[in-house]
């Protein structure tokens, strides 16, 4: 990988009886990943139209910012306690990016800080 942000944008889907559970599960992940060294931005939430849809949004200063993160304990501790919910889809609705942030144009929320 080249220089510049990373960022991870997807969803994984659970049973929509288990999406709760998964979200309480990642709560303290989100948490701890903000405050990490090269974590840009950290959210996951759950999809307001499909009921077992959770949507991953990730940004990063960098490839070894992403590892780190990836290598730290609290994602660790998170992977161990999400096995106990299965995920129906996952891998392959996860895109990884990487590039330089630009600006476009007037914001979509109509105001001009775009």
């Amino acid at each position: 990988m080249g220089d510049g942000n990373v960022v991870i944008i997807g969803y994984i889907e659970v049973d929509p009886a288990d999406r709760a559970r998964w979200l309480e599960l990642v709560t303290p992940l989100v948490e701890k990943t903000r405050h990490e060294e090269g974590a840009l931005d950290y959210a996951v939430g759950a999809d307001l139209v499909e009921p077992g849809r959770i949507i991953l949004h990730e940004r990063y200063t960098g490839p070894d910012a992403l590892k780190s993160h990836m290598a730290s304990d609290h994602f660790q501790e998170f992977m161990a306690a999400a096995r106990e919910i299965p995920i129906i889809s996952g891998p392959n609705s996860t895109r990884f990016y990487q590039g330089e942030e630009f600006s476009y144009g007037p914001s979509i929320l109509g105001n001009n800080q775009g």
